[in-house]
C-alpha cells in the first residue's frame, strides 16, 4: 500500500487503532490527513491525538515519550 490519504480521517469517536509488530508504513508514499479528525485517538502508551501531525509519521505503535504513535501493540 503506498497511499494512505485520509484512511482514518474524520474518525473523531476512533480511539484505538490496534496492530501487530510487523506494521510498518515503509512503502507509504502519501499519507496526507491520515488522521485528520481523530480528536478521540490516544496510542497504546498514552500518546495523544495532535492536530499538527495527522500523517504517517505516528502510524506506529506508541512508544511513549520517545517514540510516539497513535496504534497500539495487538496481544
Amino acid at each position: 500500500m503506498d497511499e494512505m490519504t485520509q484512511m482514518f480521517g474524520g474518525g473523531k469517536s476512533l480511539k484505538t487503532i490496534y496492530a501487530g509488530t510487523g506494521w510498518n508504513t515503509n512503502k507509504v508514499d502519501v499519507s496526507k490527513e491520515m488522521f485528520g479528525g481523530c480528536t478521540s485517538l490516544v496510542g497504546g502508551k498514552g500518546t495523544k491525538f495532535d492536530s499538527e501531525i495527522i500523517d504517517a509519521t505516528r502510524a506506529k505503535i506508541d512508544g511513549g515519550k520517545a517514540n510516539p504513535g497513535y496504534f497500539t501493540a495487538k496481544k
